[in-house]
């Protein structure tokens, strides 16, 4: 991990969603993270933007 981790309330506020929801997709493995001793996630700007791009990737839903 680089030397600038960023925290989940950053992050959320990066991927434009609630801070829970980074926290769900973290543990789901969705999103890359560092586990500090406190409990506490960390994430990369990179592994984020990463996460930005595959779902700009995949196919929105046909409308019915």
């Amino acid at each position: 991990m680089s030397l600038k981790a960023i925290t989940t309330g950053e992050a959320a506020r990066h991927l434009n969603v609630s801070g829970e929801t980074v926290r769900r997709w973290a543990h789901s493995g969705y999103l890359r993270h560092t586990l500090l001793p406190s409990g506490r996630l960390r994430f990369e700007l990179a592994d984020l933007d990463e996460a930005l791009r595959q779902v700009e990737r995949q196919p929105t839903p046909a409308a019915s």
